[in-house]
């Protein structure tokens, strides 16, 4: 799956900078706080430090006593617990300094901020969330809100007050936010902001809980907040355009990177295309600041273009975007490296699809090589990153027949989104099973039969989970797994379940095309052909029929668009149908036109696609079956073609 990305513009100045020096926090020159003094930070540095010591000493002994398991085992516990406290405190780093943002932004107009402020300014962040008593706010706004209604003449008064309220619990939201050592930091963050909010609906407020919710997988509650702040900033643009108008480009990009994750594809494209539009006539005043989010939305639409079939305008996004990033990281490479890579893979993703085998591999493989480096430096951050492209380098040896190095690459990036989902499920459940998805299909073809089913049914359990959570988002990738473990049932010969299975999955995938065809589609016609496959070996002949012809008719609309990717469905649909009329229902017409169908579909795939050769060879085998020459038959059928090509 292309990845997509989010602006935070709502926690960076528009023309201003953010440096830290030593531990203190700049903002536009002017030091807000030093993160260094706070007892928080000198907590987990601390933890941190002994941690690289006894990782250190434990090195030290495996040199000494390199046979002893013991020694290496402890290695392995003490670099997972280095991994998560040094991203806490990388993480910890990051939210102050954003928090010193918005400090400089807010008008602090209460004793109780300015005292928050002052605590903040000297690194004492548990003295300034402690200053912000929740409860003590929770009345006092509760009061205002029942004078609000009874005394309607001190209107303006009161809002003032609320707008104060607001602030208040907005930076105690921010505060919490960073606050680490709680286990219940996401739901009380969340109360606070929604304290916020009940007080007043800023900007500020609607926007950071749009994206908060949005960074921790909260979908469907994220959409009303980032339409309300998109509301605000058009306003606030009207009257001031060139403050407001990069808002109302990142919260446009980031509604649409939800709306594609809601399968909401018409309306994820135009919040996209309006956001580049803004993004580029930006660019051309100052390229400098907003080319990067010219090539951030430029990739977020292509990743929706290729989700939609629109190849030729996916790959036309991506490749602009890759020269923007790769231009950008030649002066920066810190900064920008990291995006090369995301869009590199990304292509790598068209290119596959497109059966450009070699030109993915080496968009792969780059993209690994810089993962792997910036991994070394930071391995909670990248490590993820390394695991994506591993996923997707391991579907193409796949599809190449490269099954040892397919094997190998599924099983480092299942290594990694385990140990990531251990200290954080909600981000990398999802991971761990689409890589076991795609290591049960490689398990499937070396007939590891048992191993393929266990990483399926680990693969469902965990997607079942998820569409409780989140259905519009999941729904299609379960019913993905649920089209490989009846596969494998299948090839058990475990009719029942594979049936059930089938079916289950057919029908969220029409329900799904129903609303969005360009993407589904192929989905129904991949699971029609595997139904008809099982239909056929269990003699259910009528349904066979129906539904591989349903599944060719679906194919073959898709390649009169898209040749290039959906041919090779069409070759294997036709192929399937060629011995379904020679095995089946004995009709050596329909097969043999089937077999001439699955030859031109075929044929200009054989040298870059295996699935393409075996199509070709097992339809001269219908040939050879109906007792007629395969040589004869072959080369008839390409003087055919080629008179037929213009």
């Amino acid at each position: 799956m292309p990845e997509t990305q989010l602006d935070n513009v709502q926690n960076a100045i528009v023309n201003s900078t953010v440096t830290t020096a030593g531990g203190d926090v700049l903002v536009n020159g002017h030091k807000v706080t030093n993160y260094y003094y706070s007892a928080q930070y000198q907590e987990l540095k601390k933890h941190a430090d002994e941690l690289d010591t006894r990782f250190a000493k434990t090195q030290q002994k495996i040199e000494q006593y390199p046979d002893d398991e013991d020694f290496k085992a402890e290695l392995l516990t003490i670099s997972e617990m280095r991994n998560e406290i040094h991203k806490k405190l990388d993480d910890f780093k990051q939210e102050v300094i954003r928090l010193a943002e918005t400090f400089t932004k807010l008008p602090i107009n209460t004793e109780r901020l300015k005292l928050a402020q002052q605590h903040f300014e000297v690194g004492e962040y548990a003295a300034a969330r402690a200053v912000l008593d929740a409860e003590q706010m929770s009345t006092e706004l509760g009061a205002l809100l029942r004078r609000d209604e009874e005394l309607q003449q001190q209107q303006a008064e009161v809002q003032n007050l609320r707008m104060d309220k607001a602030h208040e619990f907005f930076i105690l939201a921010r505060l919490t936010a960073i606050d680490f050592t709680r286990l219940d930091r996401f739901e009380r963050t969340r109360d606070y902001f929604e304290q916020s909010l009940k007080a007043a609906h800023t900007s500020e407020n609607t926007f950071a809980y749009a994206y908060f919710l949005q960074k921790h997988n909260q979908f469907n509650a994220a959409v009303p907040w980032y339409t309300e702040a998109l509301t605000i900033y058009r306003r606030l643009a009207e009257a001031n355009a060139q403050t407001y108008l990069p808002y109302v480009a990142t919260t446009l990009n980031n509604l649409g990177v939800l709306q594609e994750a809601r399968n909401e594809m018409s309306a994820a494209q135009v919040a996209y295309e309006e956001a580049l539009t803004i993004y580029r006539r930006l660019a051309e005043a100052n390229a400098q600041t907003y080319l990067p989010y010219v090539a951030t939305t430029l990739n977020n639409l292509a990743s929706l273009q290729a989700d939609t079939n629109e190849m030729s305008a996916a790959q036309a996004a991506y490749e602009e975007a890759l020269t923007i990033h790769r231009r950008m990281a030649e002066a920066n490479p810190q900064t920008y490296l990291p995006e090369v890579a995301m869009t590199l893979n990304n292509l790598g993703v068209l290119q596959e699809a497109r059966n450009e085998l070699s030109a993915a591999q080496a968009a792969y493989e780059e993209a690994l090589t810089i993962r792997r480096r910036l991994a070394e430096a930071n391995p909670q951050t990248y490590l993820p990153y390394v695991a994506t492209t591993l996923n997707n380098l391991g579907v193409l040896q796949r599809a190449r027949n490269e099954m040892s190095a397919a094997q190998a690459a599924y099983e480092e990036a299942l290594t990694i989104h385990r140990r990531m989902a251990e200290a954080n499920p909600q981000t990398y459940l999802p991971d761990v099973a689409k890589t076991l998805n795609n290591l049960g299909v490689l398990q499937k073809a070396r007939n590891e039969m048992s191993a393929a089913q266990a990483a399926y049914e680990e693969a469902l359990t965990i997607r079942r989970r998820l569409v409780e959570a989140n259905p519009q988002k999941y729904l299609p990738d379960m019913a993905g797994t649920l089209n490989n473990l009846a596969n494998l049932q299948a090839a058990r010969n475990e009719v029942s379940a594979a049936q059930a299975a089938y079916k289950e999955a057919l029908t969220i995938y029409r329900r799904m095309a129903e609303t969005n065809p360009q993407t589904y589609l192929p989905d129904v016609a991949m699971t029609l052909n595997n139904l008809g496959l099982l239909q056929a070996a269990t003699n259910e002949l009528s349904a066979a029929q129906a539904a591989y012809e349903d599944a060719l008719t679906i194919y073959r609309r898709l390649a009169e668009t898209n040749p290039q990717t959906y041919l090779p469905y069409v070759a294997m649909t036709a192929s399937n149908l060629s011995r379904f009329y020679r095995q089946a229902l004995l009709d050596q017409k329909r097969s043999l036109d089937y077999v001439r169908e699955t030859l031109t579909a075929a044929l200009p795939f054989v040298e870059v696609l295996p699935a393409a050769e075996q199509y070709t060879r097992r339809a001269l085998q219908v040939v050879e079956a109906w007792g007629l020459d395969t040589k004869t038959f072959l080369e008839e059928t390409i003087q055919s073609i080629e008179a037929n090509t213009p």
